[in-house]
């Protein structure tokens, strides 16, 4: 009686743990997410045909690796 009263804790603790754990991992991922506002600017532009795809790409690099 006793032993199944503990792993009911047990059990109740770890659904607990894990819908804490998905909480997290989703509001971390919310807030990565987040992107250079120089990156948006080039895609917009890329977009609007000011610039072609070569140099898109070539300042998307350099973006990315400063």
């Amino acid at each position: 009686m006793i032993i199944m009263m503990i792993f009911g804790i047990l059990f109740f603790l770890l659904i607990v743990g894990a819908v804490i754990f998905g909480i997290i991992m989703l509001f971390a991922k919310a807030f990565n997410k987040k992107e250079d506002p120089a990156l948006h600017v080039l895609k917009d532009r890329f977009a609007r045909g000011e610039i072609n795809e070569e140099e898109l790409r070539h300042k998307s690099n350099l973006l990315k690796n400063k």
